[in-house]
């Protein structure tokens, strides 16, 4: 009897979780038996699945998607930076069991080595040993603004090698310089850099920025929007792999509202409105863009997270771009119109000056322990409600009766009005509360007629 698993992730590698990665089980086991994966993210048990056999001794399992909707890519304010992603990758351990059907017995188990998978939705070519590999940043020049933000998701396999960073200006200038120590190690890194930390003198046209792993060097041009037909518009897209992107555009702006009108008939059989719905729309020209930016477009019009920057705002948007050129015979500059939607009418907060009120602990006032006869206490005059808290016990059977009673007077046994009385006829725990008017004195008695011995009461002042 044994387990045998085939295409197995290399252990301590990085696959995508949007790609297809089929694993194949096989036992020499035959019918009536079962198979169950214990699968652990960063080594604590995330999922146990059952993997049914195509026949009697396979199964094969596809682990796309197997932890997507748990990543949790997220837009946090850009500043110039160079800092690991950890958040966009996972380890993954997977333990396999054979257990018979009848009883769920355990058979056999065997490991799969520790692996890795990184966040991304649309499935890509990815290899893993590629020394430097950028994460969805797809055009081979970006535009942008000349006090835009610059950002740069990659992705290196470090050998005993540090990363080196710079951004340089058309005439070799390094303008900005960052870098990571010497590793080991498959990582991904975010590089952030506003051009507002940087000198750029009036006609430099663009940059180039260069990151070297070892002794190889990738590197990213962008064109500085120097002379715009319209305002700079900034969109920010989420790409295939989590990162959020700064795009930058020169074209015609046009914002318009659509309204859709509800109504119901009345009985008069003429028609009432009872809702309105606006809803926005922009429509974004990218101004002109060589065959080189062009790739952008579809980035954009495939992201399912977009943001329309409105001053010091991100205001989020739904791409509802239908299409776009990909190439036309003679045609070397671009320019397409991007739609997005948004809802208007959005929900808002009050505005106030919000407090916190937290519940206050009970004040302890009195107990009354294995009560056989009459006891007084007398309240303070505060504003304060009484909270009594009866145990009966169960050792001896009730042949009598409990009870408690409230008198507003001076102390037992003076003359009293009741104002309320308890009377407890079967054993358990009872819990009742009594309204106190302020500046005005109580006492409390109890009685226990023959009843159990180690009858309780408590009495507890709460603050209203």
């Amino acid at each position: 009897m044994s387990i045998t698993i085939s295409n197995v992730p290399t252990e301590n590698s990085i696959l995508l979780d949007g790609n297809n990665t089929t694993i194949s089980v096989s036992s020499t086991n035959g019918d009536g038996y079962y198979f169950r994966a214990k699968i652990y993210i960063n080594d604590v048990l995330f999922d146990e699945q059952g993997w049914s056999r195509q026949d009697d001794y396979t199964a094969n399992k596809d682990l796309i998607f197997l932890y997507n909707a748990y990543f949790n890519p997220e837009l946090i304010p850009f500043s110039t930076s160079l800092v690991e992603q950890t958040h966009l990758i996972k380890k993954i351990k997977i333990i396999i069991e054979e257990r018979l059907i009848d009883d769920d017995s355990l058979i056999d188990f065997l490991g799969m080595p520790d692996f890795y998978i990184m966040y991304n939705l649309k499935s890509v070519i990815f290899n893993d040993n590629d020394k430097i590999s950028f994460l969805g940043l797809e055009p081979e020049i970006l535009r942008i603004s000349k006090n835009g933000i610059l950002v740069i998701p990659f992705f290196v396999n470090a050998s005993d090698e540090s990363i080196l960073i710079n951004v340089k200006d058309e005439l070799n200038n390094i303008l900005y310089t960052t870098s990571v120590a010497t590793f080991s190690g498959k990582k991904a890194y975010l590089f952030t850099l506003d051009l507002n930390d940087v000198t750029i003198v009036y006609d430099n046209l663009y940059l180039n920025v260069e990151i070297t792993v070892g002794s190889e060097t990738q590197s990213k041009t962008y064109n500085i929007i120097r002379l715009p037909n319209f305002d700079i518009v900034e969109i920010i897209f989420r790409n295939n792999f989590g990162y959020y992107i700064p795009a930058y555009f020169d074209g015609e702006l046009e914002n318009t509202s659509g309204y859709k009108v509800e109504t119901y008939e009345t009985t008069n059989n003429d028609f009432k409105i009872y809702s309105i719905d606006e809803t926005g729309t922009y429509k974004i020209n990218t101004g002109n863009l060589n065959i080189l930016e062009k790739d952008i477009i579809n980035q954009i019009a495939l992201s399912l997270d977009c943001f329309f920057k409105n001053g010091s705002n991100y205001l989020p948007i739904n791409t509802s771009t239908k299409k776009s050129t990909n190439f036309k015979s003679r045609l070397n500059i671009y320019d397409e119109d991007l739609q997005f939607t948004f809802k208007k009418g959005l929900p808002f907060e009050n505005s106030f000056s919000p407090t916190t009120i937290v519940s206050e602990e009970p004040e302890l006032y009195a107990t009354i322990e294995n009560n056989t006869g009459h006891g007084s206490w007398i309240v303070p005059n505060v504003y304060k409600r009484l909270r009594i808290i009866v145990d009966v016990p169960t050792s001896e059977p009730l042949n009598a009766l409990f009870f408690f009673r409230v008198y507003l007077t001076n102390v037992y046994p003076a003359p009293a009005t009741l104002l309320h009385q308890q009377d407890f006829t079967e054993s358990g725990v009872y819990e009742f509360e009594f309204d106190l008017v302020p500046g005005t004195s109580y006492s409390f008695s109890s009685n226990n007629l023959n009843g159990p011995s180690g009858t309780n009461a408590t009495l507890q002042l709460i603050n209203i």
